[in-house]
């Protein structure tokens, strides 16, 4: 089970959870499965902190993510010299469980950019594919995608439904 936790609040939702593939060993002809705690990945600012739970092993992005996102945490108010917000704990930990429940191992790591209203978006550009993912509040995002290839592009917001942004990043996951 993935679990994010903060100072002072749980951030786990199993309706958001996706289970990773457990270990898997072979003795003679019986199989035996089990799954292995990750050592927890905790990010740091001075709003708190947020630590980040996986049964098995993390995925191959979210070392980089996390540490993207871990020096974003650090922005002070007025970062971009225009009022703007320090990145929000919360909206943190909502973008990763959006991210550990659509992303899988062979996933490419996004680029993170902190927005001036204190949140953060996701980023990949592959090829000729843009998919950004914006943090517009605790429970709400924003999805941009385009393929110049096919002329598909579409701006959406999304909540809980996860089914889209799940096939976007499968197709993005896929690209050579």
């Amino acid at each position: 089970m993935t679990v994010l936790a903060t100072d002072t609040a749980l951030l786990s939702e199993d309706d958001c959870y996706r289970e990773h593939y457990p270990s898997t060993a072979t003795r003679g002809s019986a199989e035996l499965t089990y799954k292995r705690r990750s050592e927890p990945i905790t990010l740091r600012g001075p709003a708190g902190q947020l630590s980040i739970e996986i049964d098995g092993d993390p995925p191959a992005w979210l070392s980089q993510t996390a540490n993207s996102i871990a020096e974003l945490l650090w922005l002070p108010r007025n970062w971009d010299s225009y009022n703007a917000l320090p990145i929000d704990m919360a909206r943190v930990g909502s973008v990763l469980r959006v991210l550990l429940s659509t992303l899988d191992d062979r996933s490419p790591a996004p680029s993170v950019v902190p927005l001036s209203n204190g949140g953060i978006q996701i980023e990949w550009h592959r090829n000729s594919v843009d998919l950004e993912i914006e943090s517009i509040s605790a429970n709400r995002f924003g999805l941009y995608f385009a393929d110049d290839e096919s002329g598909e592009s579409l701006e959406d917001e999304f909540t809980t439904d996860l089914s889209l942004l799940r096939s976007l990043v499968s197709r993005l996951s896929n690209m050579p």
